[in-house]
């Protein structure tokens, strides 16, 4: 029995939405990813209803960000688009991120969705990018910037912009399948 609870929890991915202004691209292509791979996505957003990306998709939240256990996922990632600008100093979020940190969990970020971990402080010791608008934010949390579309760095993977979602999404499946 334990032997398949750590197999569902290694192939379980917890995705946070913005609630507004989400960005599609980077969704959609990272759920393609996943899926693909089979892993299994459950989207955890403060939303009560639905997330509604930058186009007008609507995605329906699995968990609430209140009831969110890192113990039951291998892996958070975190999607941009401008909406994520709203969640840059949610101390509900950061405690989410600390916890995977703290349990030496895959942390993935992409856009603007960098500087909410570079805010949590988990990026001190660690190189990253993020959206090239906000790469000033980066650095005065005392981040090492990359200009780069995906950063690997130990247990965290950023990248820059929409245009790198399929890169950032093979560059987590590859963490996900050797560790």
């Amino acid at each position: 029995m334990i032997n398949i609870l750590n197999l569902l929890q290694k192939k379980s991915v917890l995705v946070f939405l913005p609630q507004k202004n989400f960005n599609e691209e980077e969704y959609f292509t990272i759920k393609l990813f996943l899926q693909k791979h089979t892993y299994n996505l459950f989207i955890a957003s403060d939303s009560h209803t639905y997330c509604v990306g930058n186009c007008g998709a609507r995605v329906k939240n699995d968990i609430s960000i209140l009831n969110v256990n890192e113990k039951n996922f291998s892996t958070l990632i975190i999607i941009g688009g401008e909406g994520v600008r709203n969640y840059f100093n949610s101390e509900v979020l950061r405690a989410i991120i600390n916890k995977f940190y703290k349990s030496k969990k895959l942390i993935a970020a992409i856009c603007l969705a960098p500087i909410v971990l570079a805010k949590s402080g988990i990026l001190k010791e660690h190189s990253a990018t993020c959206y090239k608008t906000d790469e000033v934010e980066l650095k005065a949390s005392g981040v090492e910037f990359k200009d780069q579309e995906v950063v690997i760095s130990k247990n965290i993977i950023t990248a820059s912009n929409p245009l790198a979602s399929g890169l950032f999404a093979e560059a987590i499946i590859e963490y996900l399948k050797k560790n």
